[in-house]
């Protein structure tokens, strides 16, 4: 499972947000819903793309740093069906989609 922690500038904001008044309930949850995905959406993140030729291409993710995809291919989380398969940690910015690095390795 990949975990996201709650960091202290996002956790700040969402007290800022449920402080704020609300006419209900209902409210509040659709002000830190909201609140959450602004700051979630602010993250850098990255995933897995595995190009595999019997198949096609997948992606897996999103991970919260290039280690974490790392990691989840070198510890068998991310396989594939056919031999020659290669996977590329890809870094994606949802705040500016088209500025992206990548590293590529074999996978199997």
């Amino acid at each position: 499972m990949i975990r996201f922690t709650l960091r202290k500038t996002e956790k700040e904001r969402l007290i800022e947000t449920l402080e704020q008044p609300h006419n209900t309930v209902g409210d509040a949850a659709r002000a830190a819903w909201n609140t959450s995905l602004e700051e979630f959406l602010k993250r850098e993140m990255w995933v897995v793309l595995v190009r595999d030729p019997g198949v096609g291409l997948f992606p897996h993710g999103p991970y919260p740093t290039a280690n974490a995809a790392h990691t989840a291919i070198k510890s068998g989380d991310i396989t594939s069906a056919s031999r020659g398969a290669t996977a590329a940690v890809v870094r994606l910015l949802s705040h500016e989609l088209d500025a992206y690095y990548t590293s590529e390795g074999e996978l199997f």
